[in-house]
């Protein structure tokens, strides 16, 4: 997949996550789980930059 992809697919799981009660209570939860979901789905492509950085 690419970035872009990778990109929805972390709103996409940040979204499901919004469904728990205990996120969707605070503002500071939600804003905290979409971070850490985009965040997350980028890893993947970590190694990119590393396969860059070697050349």
């Amino acid at each position: 997949m690419d970035t872009g992809t990778h990109v929805v697919m972390g709103i996409a799981l940040g979204g499901l996550a919004t469904l728990d009660p205990v996120v969707a209570s605070s503002h500071a939860t939600t804003t905290s789980v979409l971070i850490a979901t985009i965040a997350g789905s980028q890893i993947p492509d970590i190694d990119t930059v590393l396969k860059l950085k070697n050349n």
